[in-house]
């Protein structure tokens, strides 16, 4: 009986073999399973002007308020983080894009801004009293200040939209 067993064990080298193809037939499918569940959210890239002017006149046109974001954007982390994770999401560019109209004011200090973008920015800064980075102000089209949101906001474009919306209430 013992001789038997042996004839029919296959050498461990051929066994070991077998068992890594196993593994990796098994392997495979559920990396790909999972990587497919944690995939993450595609960016969404959005328009936004940097004329207060020309979004002010849209905003009027649209009938939709202007979203101002003062931000330092190559080297500031809140406006960064703000950046990744709520401007850039797909729930973010629906409510934008049906109630907003969307302005950059950028104090970029890796990139140089053209000379009288710069001015135009700093005057900006200067009359809504800017104070920290991201700043964003909620303006009605008229370009009065309806509401503001200092820092980088928690939770994501869910929170960041709740908090727009109390503030054009």
């Amino acid at each position: 009986m013992i001789e038997r067993r042996i004839a029919l064990a296959r050498p461990l080298t051929e066994r070991v073999g077998m068992m890594k193809k196993s593994l990796l037939l098994l392997a495979v499918p559920l990396i790909g399973l999972g990587l497919i569940g944690c995939a993450p959210e595609p960016e969404v890239h959005l328009e936004w002007m940097t004329s207060r002017e020309q979004a002010l006149a849209k905003a009027r046109a649209e009938n939709k308020r202007v979203l101002a974001n003062f931000t330092g954007s190559d080297w500031c982390g809140g406006c960064i983080q703000m950046e990744r994770e709520v401007l850039t999401r797909a729930d973010f560019a629906a409510h934008a894009t049906n109630h907003l109209v969307l302005l950059k004011i950028d104090f970029p200090r890796k990139v140089r801004l053209p000379e009288d973008q710069a001015r135009i920015n700093e005057e900006l800064a200067n009359e809504y009293r800017i104070e920290a980075f991201p700043t964003f102000l909620l303006l009605a089209p008229d370009g009065s200040e309806q509401g503001r949101i200092v820092g980088s906001v928690p939770g994501g474009p869910r929170a960041f939209i709740a908090e727009l919306q109390a503030l054009a209430k």
